[in-house]
């Protein structure tokens, strides 16, 4: 289980990894590509399921820090490594 943080208009870039992951948005509002064809906007509540290699990203739209519990299935080390598209 990690907690991520991203400051107003920060962004994780669009990545992929072969753990299956779960996205629960603690605060703050943002957008998101989940590898459902378009992006999705985010808020306090939402839980978002992605599966293996599926690829994802998220960008803080809102005013304040942005809150993002994740959980991988098998967990990840302490760094975990991921490749972007800028890569």
């Amino acid at each position: 289980m990690t907690q991520l943080y991203i400051a107003p208009g920060g962004v994780l870039e669009p990545h992929h990894h072969e753990n299956e992951e779960v996205y629960i948005i603690l605060q703050g509002t943002g957008r998101g590509e989940f590898g459902l064809g378009k992006p999705v906007d985010v808020e306090p509540g939402m839980f978002i399921h992605l599966p293996p290699n599926a690829d994802h990203g998220i960008v803080n739209t809102g005013n304040e820090m942005m809150r993002v519990l994740i959980v991988t299935s098998p967990p990840f080390g302490p760094f975990p490594e991921w490749e972007t598209k800028s890569h």
